[in-house]
């Protein structure tokens, strides 16, 4: 047996393709390859599971992805909630998710579990190779039987879903557990305000900032550009809007509220990059004009991004192509009125 017969059946052993290029696996097959030790180990070092992974690729010659693109596949697998991240004696471990599958659509649903899906379920193509994410046709009572049989649990969107995002960044603001019932959305708007009121700082007037003030649905533009493109501006009226500030580097741009009155700025950090999309969408909300998504047949395009929670439930619900668009299966659960006009 030659090395190519033997490097090909190793590969298949591992349910995986030899890439065409020799040197590549999508995403959707390193994501295979991370449920393989998942499944039989049930709990294990974060680093372990990457290590497991790159070694396997290492022996079958593949350069890419890189140990850095494998924790980050990790990460959204974590995010979707087919597994768990736990941090125990300060180290980071990933755990088996509960085994359950959310419907996305007319007879169409994802499976969220390590496990293998069960024979007689019969399995869709996505639409494109970094789709991770296992999608299913259920179209019959015995197909629920399946799942059921095999410890895979209907659960529903909104369920999955959970209290959403700018609740976590409100708690950490305010140092005690908020709830949605306490704090809209558009109510965030006016936390972080009172927030910038008394923790923000003056901004010199030389300071290099990129200001989003343009309308949705215009060339969105990239903050990091050499000059303002798009919706970015250096310069905005009067207001307090959503920004960025130049930080150490020519690539290192920090999210911010920026107050301006007059020629007096003044600056709110916020926490990470996922603050700042929620605050986006509470200020469209708060002051307007609000975001939009474009709904044509099956295919959704926003025009902002958004925040992680609310993109890992886009891509639950059907198959990325474009950074911020994605192809659903008709009768999609809707869940963005709240924060999005069509």
């Amino acid at each position: 047996m030659n090395l190519n017969t033997t490097t090909t059946s190793f590969a298949q052993a591992l349910g995986l393709t030899i890439p065409k290029d020799g040197h590549s696996f999508s995403r959707r097959e390193v994501a295979a390859l991370l449920r393989r030790p998942l499944a039989r180990w049930g709990l294990a070092p974060k680093r372990a599971l990457i290590r497991y992974a790159r070694e396997q690729l290492d022996v079958l010659g593949i350069i890419e992805p890189s140990s850095d693109k494998i924790g980050k596949l990790l990460d959204q697998l974590v995010l979707l909630g087919e597994c768990d991240e736990v941090l125990l004696s300060g180290q980071r471990y990933i755990a088996l998710g509960t085994p359950r599958w959310i419907p996305t659509g007319n007879e169409t649903g994802v499976v969220l579990s390590a496990s293998t899906v069960p024979q007689g379920i019969k399995m869709l193509e996505s639409v494109s190779p970094d789709d991770i994410l296992r999608r299913v046709c259920i179209a019959a009572d015995d197909d629920f039987g399946t799942l059921s049989a095999a410890g895979i649990q209907r659960h529903e969107f909104d369920e999955w879903l959970g209290p959403l995002g700018y609740l976590k960044h409100a708690s950490r603001r305010e140092g005690r557990l908020v709830r949605d019932d306490t704090l809209t959305l558009e109510g965030f708007w006016e936390l972080l305000i009172r927030a910038l009121t008394v923790e923000g700082h003056p901004l010199s007037i030389d300071a290099e900032v990129r200001i989003l003030s343009g309308a949705p649905g215009g060339y969105f533009g990239d903050v990091k550009s050499p000059n303002c493109e798009g919706r970015w501006t250096s310069d905005a009226t009067d207001g307090i809007w959503c920004a960025f500030r130049r930080g150490y580097g020519d690539q290192h741009w920090h999210p911010t509220l920026l107050s301006i009155r007059g020629e007096n700025r003044r600056s709110l950090d916020l926490y990470d990059h996922d603050e700042w999309q929620w605050a986006l969408l509470a200020r469209s909300l708060a002051v307007g004009p609000r975001e939009r998504i474009t709904v044509d047949g099956t295919t959704w395009r926003l025009t902002c991004p958004i925040p992680l929670q609310l993109r890992a439930a886009m891509d639950l619900l059907g198959s990325r192509y474009a950074p911020w668009a994605w192809v659903v299966p008709e009768g999609a659960r809707e869940f963005w009125s709240s924060f999005l006009t069509s």
